[in-house]
């Protein structure tokens, strides 16, 4: 099959990264990620196009387009509503397929008011009050947002007269709206480029952060296919696209909004079996598809990780065994997965211990035997440095021979770093 190049922009949101995490291990696609800040695609993608002006900026498309003709790209996935729009509106001036739905529906999918007013005889949306209203009332409380934005950017709940006037002048086109006390849910969609609604699936958005569900769980509720397939009939899908709706005071599901692209938490559905970017990509290679989800009940949670990006280079790594590559007689995943990345990145491996046991049976015994390239068994009085090359990184629980490597000129670090640091030569 012909290897497909995709690009993903902006490449570090977690929707970015989200789309990276499905694709990049899949066969017969190469992976290019594109990003106007300096974010955490520049620790993740090996094939990372920086300096890409906003999506505002008059300059954005000739610049996508001009990747697009540079890298030879296949296939575009926005990350983003607005570059969703954006780059819809101007497909024709592409040679890439930008993976997305038709140019009239992003558009209006991009204005929650414009979505509401396509959709209120089809499914149940919240009320909009008026500023003068909403004065007149005082039913508090009401729901401020953005007509046009993302996540919960600008969305706020408004408990008094003084919250309506603070942040009503804060946005430039605000909708104020009923309250809605009740659970909040996503529904991941997927529609044929032939139009059938091949995958609806909701969950609740337990916890969210930053407008992001980083707690979901899978809910069942067959009002979630019946509200897809009625915002399926006023708007012209193709490919991954999902809705967020939220319970009123009565439990009647109302519409908050629909967008044409994947959600950010959309992998939870791919540990069940439905990775909805590799689905988008052969949504365009093949005629058919087939879906299939699990039968499992799972629970997805994340949190906020550090990583540290690390400019050094060395063509030799280290490790030592003891409490560092077996810790209470078990392997550290931590290290083996350093492991295998250096050595995916041509490094020398070696294993430098003092183990005072049989070394054979111990690397038998753990099914190490064969993931060095040399192992250095010393006596307890030597020291490791006196045995390294140049050019070389050492793992190792030992404060004291970290520091001595260090003093002779060799890079070092512990155990519990490594799955945190990125090295930008590795």
């Amino acid at each position: 099959m012909k290897m497909h190049r995709v690009l993903i922009f902006p490449a570090g949101s977690e929707i970015g990264l989200e789309i990276f995490r499905s694709l990049i291990d899949q066969k017969n696609i190469e992976v290019f990620g594109g990003t106007s800040v300096n974010d955490h695609s520049e620790l993740t993608y090996e094939n990372l196009i920086p300096n890409i002006p906003n999506v505002d900026s008059p300059f954005f498309f000739q610049h996508i387009k001009k990747i697009c003709d540079d890298f030879k790209i296949d296939l575009i996935f926005p990350a983003n509503d607005s570059v969703v729009v954006e780059l819809l509106k101007r497909q024709n001036e592409l040679t890439a397929i930008v993976i997305g739905p038709s140019y009239d529906t992003a558009r209006i999918l991009r204005s929650k008011r414009e979505t509401y007013e396509a959709l209120h005889h089809k499914v149940s949306c919240p009320q909009e009050i008026s500023f003068d209203e909403a004065i007149s009332r005082q039913n508090f409380p009401y729901f401020l947002k953005p007509a046009v934005g993302q996540g919960s950017k600008g969305a706020t709940r408004l408990e008094t007269m003084n919250h309506l006037m603070f942040y009503h002048q804060l946005l430039a086109d605000p909708m104020i709206l009923e309250y809605l006390p009740g659970n909040e849910y996503t529904v991941d969609c997927f529609t044929s480029k032939n139009g059938e609604l091949l995958f609806c699936e909701g969950r609740i958005r337990s916890r969210i952060l930053n407008g992001i569900s980083v707690r979901t769980e899978f809910v069942q509720n067959k009002n979630f296919k019946d509200m897809a397939e009625q915002i399926s009939q006023v708007f012209c899908f193709n490919g991954p696209w999902f809705f967020q709706v939220k319970e009123a005071k009565n439990g009647e599901l109302k519409l908050l909004e629909v967008s044409p692209r994947i959600s950010g938490t959309s992998g939870f559905f791919r540990a069940l079996g439905v990775n909805l970017p590799l689905l988008s990509i052969h949504n365009i290679i093949y005629e058919k598809l087939a879906v299939n989800i699990s039968k499992f009940n799972i629970v997805m949670d994340r949190s906020l990780a550090p990583c540290f990006l690390v400019n050094i280079q060395f063509d030799n790594l280290y490790v030592d065994l003891d409490d560092t590559l077996i810790i209470n007689e078990k392997v550290n995943l931590r290290v083996i997965k350093f492991i295998f990345q250096c050595r995916n990145n041509g490094k020398k491996i070696y294993l430098i211990t003092k183990h005072k046991f049989d070394l054979n049976e111990t690397l038998k015994k753990f099914r190490l035997s064969e993931v060095f390239d040399s192992v250095i068994h010393l006596d307890p009085m030597d020291k490791k440095h006196q045995h390294m090359l140049s050019s070389s990184l050492l793992v190792d629980d030992s404060f004291k021979e970290r520091i001595e490597a260090q003093e002779h000129g060799f890079f070092a670090v512990s155990f519990d770093t490594v799955d945190n640091i990125k090295f930008k030569d590795v």
